[in-house]
């Protein structure tokens, strides 16, 4: 009666795995296959290069605070490294640092 049942665990388990295995290959050979398409679109300036960078804007004191305002830039450079365009984008980044005393160092 064991041998029975082990025998038909074995049999279903290799059925279920040849049945995967060939829905696997039916998948591969009718998927279709995408075909690549020539760019079109040529670029505008040929060895521009585009970067960002942040300046620092404004710094004010608030409270046990220092707040300091930084504006990102998009700078545009030739292939020779000259800024052809300096454009601010619409992100900027605000950090705060604390001026006033560590509590930890005064306790002591």
């Amino acid at each position: 009666m064991k041998n029975k049942w082990f025998s038909i665990i074995m049999q279903s388990c290799l059925v279920t795995t040849i049945a995967i295995n060939l829905m696997l290959v039916a998948m591969f050979l009718w998927v279709p296959k995408a075909n690549s398409v020539p760019a079109t679109a040529s670029p505008s300036q040929s060895g521009a290069k585009n970067e960002y960078t942040s300046e620092l804007q404004n710094r004010q004191d608030k409270g046990s605070y220092q707040v300091e305002a930084y504006q990102e830039y998009e700078i545009t450079r030739d292939a020779s490294g000259n800024i052809i365009k300096k454009e601010a984008t619409d992100e900027t980044t605000y950090l705060r640092y604390w001026n006033g005393d560590n509590p930890t160092e005064s306790a002591e």
